[in-house]
């Protein structure tokens, strides 16, 4: 009898640790309507599946455009909204648990208005899909964020102001 407890006993403690790790097509999957209105549940598990069968992943939106996963991985995702409007989700753990989590998603939003000319916004989020402040945020994740505050049309406009008329 102590066997076999002691057996249970170390297959219950293997087990444990052995918690599902998220992916982020599932996190992507759950997202909600409001972050990407024009991209419907059903459009988005299309995508991942498209991916997972080794098919051009693409989509018509609800604004009537074509949206395409361009690459999918375990912890990240491209996808092209419009020819001129990319999202980014990046699935990053954290030391500290968010929402009894380890992880957070990082989403960047490119809209590109012409050549060299674009702006990014960076947000965070939980794996519950709420909005995280820079107050919540881990150092190294803040850091990445960082990165992305300032765009380049700002830069731009920054860049004609400060010439003086001839």
């Amino acid at each position: 009898m102590k066997k076999l407890s002691l057996l249970l006993l170390s297959l219950l403690l293997l087990v444990l640790p052995l918690r599902a790790q998220p992916t982020i097509a599932d996190v992507f999957g759950k997202m909600p309507l409001s972050l990407m209105p024009y991209l419907t549940l059903n459009n988005r598990l299309d995508l991942i599946d498209f991916v997972g069968a080794n098919m051009e992943a693409k989509v018509t939106n609800l604004l009537g455009g074509q949206t395409r996963l361009k690459v999918l991985t375990a912890d990240s995702l491209l996808l092209e909204l419009s020819p001129k409007t990319t999202v980014v989700l990046r699935l990053l753990p954290v030391a500290e648990a968010v929402d009894s989590a380890h992880h957070v998603v990082c989403m960047v939003t490119t809209l590109q208005f012409s050549a060299g000319i674009y702006e990014q916004t960076a947000r965070c989020f939980s794996l519950k899909w709420r909005e995280l402040d820079d107050g919540e945020l881990p150092a190294d994740v803040a850091a990445i964020l960082a990165r992305y505050r300032r765009s380049t049309l700002l830069e731009w406009d920054d860049e004609r102001l400060s010439k003086k008329p001839i």
